[in-house]
């Protein structure tokens, strides 16, 4: 009977797992896992996967904001991730004008933005990667979009989901 050397194949497992984990990898969460964040005239109601925010007819620069956690990676064996980048997928014609990230209780990034439209996709770098330590959340900002000192529609946007880039 010839005797096997378990060694080698630990090794080349070991290999081929940590080898994987060297890439960047998307996670992502549904849109319906948002909060009202402040008390506003905001409405979040969470429809399928997403969760659409409605502004009532007001004036422009009505609006509020909304809390996503992201998704995140731990491993016991590896490094906690470092997220470098976070995404949003969102419709509708009010208007995202800010986001901030949140690690714990501490801003770690954030930028003013102009995100509208139908089925968008936004990437927002951050400035600093950040190594995942406790939770990680974004502030979205949602506000009506029309002209300044007008009388806005009633408009919505939907957060389909939200993510994070990870790097080992």
């Amino acid at each position: 009977m010839k005797k096997i050397n378990l060694s080698n194949f630990v090794f080349g497992l070991f290999a081929l797992t940590a080898s994987q984990c060297l890439m960047a990898s998307e996670y992502w969460l549904h849109g319906n896992i948002g909060s009202v964040q402040t008390p506003s005239q905001l409405q979040l109601v969470k429809a399928g996967a997403g969760a659409i925010a409605t502004i009532p007819a007001a004036t422009s620069g009505t609006g509020g904001w909304l809390q996503f956690p992201l998704p995140l990676q731990t491993n016991l064996y590896l490094p906690n991730s470092t997220v470098t980048k976070i995404l949003l997928q969102y419709t509708g014609n009010a208007k995202i004008d800010q986001v901030d990230v949140w690690h714990g209780s501490t801003k770690v990034g954030g930028a003013s933005v102009n995100w509208t439209g139908s089925n968008s996709r936004a990437i927002l770098a951050l400035p600093t990667p950040v190594t995942t330590i406790r939770g990680l959340n974004i502030s979205v900002h949602v506000k009506n979009n029309c002209a300044a000192g007008s009388l806005c529609p009633k408009q919505t946007m939907k957060i389909i989901s939200v993510g994070s880039v990870l790097t080992p």
